[in-house]
């Protein structure tokens, strides 16, 4: 027996999956692969599509932490710090 799945029940539950996961056990060099291999992008898809207003929210808190982290990548820190020095 083959089981279909509609792309919008797989997209809730991946959202669901990867939002535990940058809530509860997200560390800095996960957070970097997630941006590498193409999360972010299809989270701001997820964002454009008709879907529920609670995974919607989801995409949103964990582009928020991807967000937060790549603006605390040691490139950012430099150049707040070569700021501050003038």
């Amino acid at each position: 027996m083959i089981l279909r799945v509609s792309s919008e029940v797989a997209s809730e539950k991946a959202v669901r999956i990867l939002h535990s996961v940058a809530r509860h056990s997200a560390t800095p060099r996960l957070l970097q692969e997630i941006m590498q291999v193409g999360v972010a992008s299809r989270l701001c898809l997820v964002l454009q599509v008709d879907c529920k207003a609670k995974t919607r929210e989801k995409a949103k808190e964990i582009l928020t932490r991807i967000l937060d982290e790549a603006c605390d990548s040691p490139l950012k820190q430099d150049g707040e710090a070569l700021g501050s020095e003038q």
